[in-house]
């Protein structure tokens, strides 16, 4: 789930905290959080990003954004960057001051301006630590200065995350062999005046698929082949310990394994002496 924080600049500090500039102008300001309701071990993005500012009549010399409050017991960061590019600035910069426990983004510029186009400002990283309470609530400052070409305006947020129960995870795991094969034309019987014995045979027994279940929840498979163009006289089948493959869903469990063999039938009139491409092998998956 993503909520977005908005913050108006208009002329006096409302309970949606604006302050208008001039009778044209408003610079908004953006909180997107990936995601506000993070599980235990989970990772959070916020990203602050302007609003309005192409089409604002006044202009940006210097920011700053700090992110208060950040508790080391329950959270952990893990990056924080300047998502502006401008190599005029006399800072642009993100910091972290673990004494005190707020991160901070600065950009300042001599002369000059912050480009109009600016959209993305800072993005920070932070990581909820096992510690944390499910269905803890975790609120953190956030305080914007803004020096413009005509004012400075100090405005003061919250971002809001709830630590929710962790979510389950749909995790396959899948190995292949390299599915190198040969033709063996096998041996002549003189008696019977018979070729016997020919066909494919698979290199090292690298023809085995093994699917695994290494998530939270259960799923389904189902295999496929499809053959090259040229190739449509060559099948390929699956099977498993006990039998073929029949193509339906196949119920793949928690912590649970499955192991096919995959087999090739038939056979072209012409002869290779290298490896080639002959078809694609497909997994498909399902809940």
């Amino acid at each position: 789930m993503n909520r977005k924080i908005l913050f108006l600049l208009l002329l006096i500090l409302i309970s949606n905290l604006s302050i208008k500039l001039s009778a044209d102008t408003q610079i908004a300001f953006g909180v997107d959080i990936s995601n506000n309701e993070p599980a235990k071990g989970e990772e959070v993005s916020i990203t602050i990003n302007l609003k309005n500012y192409f089409d604002a009549t006044d202009d940006i010399r210097g920011l700053q954004v700090d992110i208060k409050e950040i508790d080391p017991d329950f959270l952990e960061v893990i990056s924080h960057e300047s998502l502006i590019v401008d190599d005029q600035a006399i800072s642009n910069k993100t910091s972290e001051n673990q004494n005190n426990h707020y991160l901070r983004y600065v950009f300042a510029k001599m002369s000059g301006i912050l480009n109009k186009e600016t959209v993305d400002v800072a993005r920070f990283v932070l990581k909820i630590k096992n510690n944390a309470e499910i269905n803890q609530i975790i609120e953190l400052p956030v305080t914007y200065s803004v020096v413009t070409t005509t004012d400075k305006i100090v405005l003061n947020g919250t971002i809001t995350l709830t630590v929710s129960e962790e979510h389950a995870v749909r995790s396959i795991n899948i190995t292949w062999g390299e599915m190198k094969f040969e033709y063996d034309d096998g041996t002549w019987d003189s008696s019977q005046h018979v070729w016997k014995g020919a066909g494919w045979k698979s290199i090292n027994n690298s023809n085995t698929i093994k699917v695994e279940n290494d998530g939270d929840l259960d799923a389904k498979i189902k295999l496929s082949y499809q053959a090259d163009t040229g190739y449509s006289d060559i099948q390929g089948t699956f099977t498993d310990s006990e039998k073929e493959y029949d193509g339906d869903w196949v119920d793949l469990n928690t912590e649970q394994i499955l192991l096919y063999w995959f087999n090739l039938s038939g056979k072209t009139e012409e002869r290779w002496d290298d490896f080639r491409k002959i078809g694609s092998i497909s997994i498909e998956l399902g809940e």
